[in-house]
């Protein structure tokens, strides 16, 4: 089986290479890995590894859900719930995904 492309830049974060990591990500979210895109999205939400780009997480987050990203359609319907002034449902939401913030871990970033 393939290695999932999280997976492989946190390898390269533990081996002391993040910008390579960053840079995997972001070039696999822009091909489209619903992964990378959430990741990136999470990133751009919080100014991680580039300044905060609100418009753009969602932009992000809306592409991962057409994927069919299960974390992505998760964190929309909280912000969508969010939006129209509803309770969360559930325990509230993290700054960042458990994936995403696995990468950012490594390499001693914080999350929000």
């Amino acid at each position: 089986m393939p290695m999932d492309v999280i997976d492989q830049a946190n390898r390269l974060v533990a081996s002391g290479q993040r910008q390579a990591a960053v840079d995997l990500v972001r070039g696999a979210a822009d091909a489209g890995d619903p992964n990378a895109l959430f990741a990136v999205a999470n990133w751009r939400l919080f100014g991680m590894y580039g300044p905060r780009d609100e418009a753009g997480a969602h932009v992000l987050l809306d592409r991962a859900v057409a994927t069919g990203s299960t974390e992505a359609t998760r964190l929309r319907r909280r912000f969508w719930r969010m939006e129209r002034g509803a309770k969360p449902i559930g325990r509230p939401p993290r700054n960042c995904s458990s994936r995403s913030r696995t990468m950012i871990r490594t390499s001693q970033s914080s999350c929000g």
